[in-house]
């Protein structure tokens, strides 16, 4: 029954995709809902045609938009700010934190508190987010009527709070083992680039959208900004869920710039989805050795049923956070 009401659902959302965007939009939709890009290579296929035509029909549309954007950011080269090592860490967490918040959020950010060296943490929520910055009320007003959801205005958030303050964007399920690298504060951008899912990725493994870090200023993120912004003045409905890694993709392969930017971040983190993916696994120290050693940054995600023991046998999870809280 579950499966039928998730594919009515499709259908009634891909048929809004086709009235408000395009039938390629809505088929590549559609067909990646039936094919699982992890263990299907024509689903990765069909991943990739699916974030292509959505990034034509973008380019189309706000063509003028997005020629500026790339005009600006072609023109950031001798003005650009580094990462610094006094600018707030910004974390999202729309609820607050209090008795009721998931413990795997709570240790993220108590693992971000405890590496920030010199760094502020700020984590933005309902109650604060209006002191800290300032936010077309056409953003609240679809996040109200359910437009936008909170993880889309999370991605809005972060580049408004990025290009005016810069600083460092981290999601409130990554979990810190180490400060930032020092080369980061070299550069006016950093990001995760672990470099998997390139042939087939929106982002190829080169910027992950849940850790971004950028100095002040940045016209990057300014482009970013302004591209939302005119979306979200022009759009009700959501043309794919990673419309920030479509932008991006749209500004690294038109910005010389921008491309240089993001090739700049050396590969880090190329193991940060080992605890999502074996966290509950009884512990092998070697291995787990290794990868800590090798790795500052794991996503956890709240909604993961992770243990700390399997019987009296701890598991990665569990040394994780032994070591570290």
């Amino acid at each position: 029954m579950n499966y039928y009401k998730k594919t009515i659902d499709r259908l009634v959302w891909d048929y809004k995709l086709y009235k408000n965007f395009s039938f390629t939009i809505a088929k590549y939709n559609f067909i990646r809902f039936f094919i699982h890009r992890k263990t299907n290579e024509v689903g990765k296929k069909y991943e990739f045609l699916q974030h292509e035509s959505v990034k034509e029909y973008l380019s189309d549309k706000y063509e003028n938009n997005l020629n500026e954007c790339i005009i600006k950011c072609n023109g950031m080269e001798n003005n650009q700010v580094n990462i610094s090592r006094e600018s707030t860490i910004w974390i999202f967490w729309w609820q607050g934190i209090d008795d009721n918040t998931p413990k795997r959020v709570v240790e993220c950010i108590e693992s971000v508190n405890k590496n920030k060296r010199d760094h502020s943490v700020c984590v933005i929520t309902k109650d604060n987010i209006k002191e800290i910055i300032e936010l077309t009320s056409i953003y609240y007003s679809k996040l109200k009527n359910g437009l936008i959801t909170l993880t889309h205005f999370s991605d809005l958030l972060r580049v408004e709070l990025l290009s005016k303050y810069g600083g460092i964007w981290s999601d409130a399920s990554f979990f810190w083992t180490k400060p930032l690298p020092e080369s980061a504060y070299t550069l006016p951008f950093y990001t995760l680039r672990h470099n998997m899912y390139y042939d087939y990725h929106v982002c190829k493994g080169l910027w992950t959208d849940g850790f971004i870090c950028s100095g002040p200023n940045n016209q990057f993120m300014f482009a970013l900004k302004d591209l939302f912004r005119k979306y979200w003045n022009e759009e009700d409905i959501l043309i794919c869920y990673l419309l920030i890694d479509c932008f991006i993709s749209l500004l690294y392969e038109n910005s010389k710039n921008v491309m240089n930017m993001v090739d700049n971040v050396p590969i880090n983190n190329k193991e940060f989805l080992f605890f999502d993916q074996h966290g509950n696994e009884i512990l092998d120290n070697s291995k787990y050795q290794y990868i800590v050693d090798n790795n500052s940054l794991f996503r956890i995600h709240f909604k993961r049923p992770l243990i700390e023991y399997q019987s009296d046998d701890i598991t990665y999870y569990g040394q994780l956070i032994k070591d570290n809280l």
